[in-house]
């Protein structure tokens, strides 16, 4: 896997590069390698109201995620409003812009809702799957459980003298 990664307090765009060395994905034997898996992704924060400088209140934010692999593109769009410590969301999943190579139909996939809670170091996220596509009366869509804890957040969760060699990391939001 290769990364790039530029972000700021409010903006972050990258790209990443997957399976590089095009692994051989095949139970029987037989030579089938993976195909190398490109994305780019970005998105940007408006802070609608701030505490200080570190704790923003209110927040709205824009991201997206297009991912492809041969011939299989799949785009991610949508936004999360984030107030205190819940946060609400909207997503898009699909290609609105090309039509399904099997088909004449678009390749819509998704629209996705998102809700969160977060407690100190502690976040939990559900989300829910509409499935638009032609799969629709099959699938039924797809429920998610995210559960995170995040050890650097407090001096008390890691040893006082690695402190000073804590990498500084993006924090994102689910």
């Amino acid at each position: 896997m290769s990364t790039l990664l530029v972000y700021s307090r409010n903006i972050w765009f990258g790209t990443n590069f997957d399976h590089l060395n095009t692994p051989n994905e095949s139970l029987m034997g037989t030579v089938v390698e993976m195909n190398i898996l490109f994305s780019v992704f970005g998105g940007i924060k408006y802070v609608i109201k701030q505490k200080d400088k570190k704790a923003p209140i209110e927040s709205l934010s824009f991201a997206f995620n297009f991912q492809m692999q041969d011939q299989a593109k799949q785009l991610d769009f949508g936004s999360f409003w984030r107030s205190g410590a819940y946060m609400v969301g909207l997503w898009y999943r699909g290609v609105p812009f090309l039509k399904n190579e099997n088909s004449e139909y678009m390749s819509h996939d998704a629209l996705i809702i998102f809700l969160g809670y977060r407690y100190y170091n502690f976040r939990i996220g559900y989300s829910y799957d509409f499935t638009i596509s032609m799969l629709k009366n099959t699938t039924g869509g797809a429920h998610e459980i995210s559960l995170i804890w995040e050890f650097n957040k407090t001096g008390n969760v890691y040893n006082k003298k690695w402190k000073n060699s804590v990498v500084n990391t993006p924090e994102f939001s689910f």
